[in-house]
């Protein structure tokens, strides 16, 4: 079958606009090619932590100095951790292990049961603890003993404790403020610690009844 000429014009005319919009979406594409890099590059990282109740968070990865919200998060969880108690020692002793370092944090968390506990134990004492107030004080970069650096940020926390328990038989309720204040470091081992990204080196602790 034989193409007519007009036809075979008509033809030549749509095979010519298709490779010039062809063209020309190629063109577009490599003018913004290095837009749509750049701006790929600056969008920010993210984190994800798993909390102790097996929530996953979702967040930003921001700069050391700037994440304040997971600096709290992790104040919480280490007040949580430390100050939540019964009769014989903490409600929460596998938080406690994974955000608190061996040395010296937990050892001096060690200390404080240590000194409680016959009290505790007497009066059958139950603790609940709750923070009304966070600072950050400072962040830095510290070394330990081998000359491994590490950020840091040291963090005030203050809040209320409540003990409840029995004396003879009768029940009473006991509360107390508390203020404590934490150095963080970045988590030197997230498999091991829970993957929490801050856990505790050190700590000051003290309290008073109301």
């Amino acid at each position: 079958m034989k193409l007519s000429a007009i036809t075979s014009i008509t033809n030549n005319v749509i095979a010519a606009r298709f490779w010039m919009g062809l063209a020309a979406l190629s063109m577009a594409f490599a003018v913004a090619a290095p837009f749509l890099t750049i701006s790929a590059m600056k969008q920010q990282e993210k984190v994800v932590i798993l909390d102790p109740g097996g929530t996953l968070i979702y967040a930003p990865l921001l700069g050391f100095e700037e994440a304040g919200s997971l600096h709290a998060y992790h104040v919480r969880l280490a007040c949580l951790a430390l100050l939540q108690r019964n009769p014989v020692g903490p409600d929460l002793p596998d938080l406690l292990k994974r955000i608190y370092l061996e040395e010296p944090a937990r050892k001096k968390a060690a200390a404080i049961y240590k000194a409680q506990n016959p009290e505790f134990k007497e009066k059958q004492i139950h603790q609940k603890v709750e923070v009304t107030k966070i600072d950050i004080l400072d962040t830095r970069k510290i070394k330990d003993g081998s000359g491994q650096s590490y950020e840091a940020v040291s963090v005030r926390a203050e809040g209320n404790l409540v003990r409840t328990g029995t004396v003879k038989n009768l029940e009473f309720r006991e509360p107390a403020k508390f203020q404590i204040e934490f150095l963080f470091i970045r988590n030197p081992d997230l498999l091991g610690n829970g993957r929490l990204p801050l856990v505790v080196q050190d700590f000051t602790y003290s309290e008073k009844p109301l």
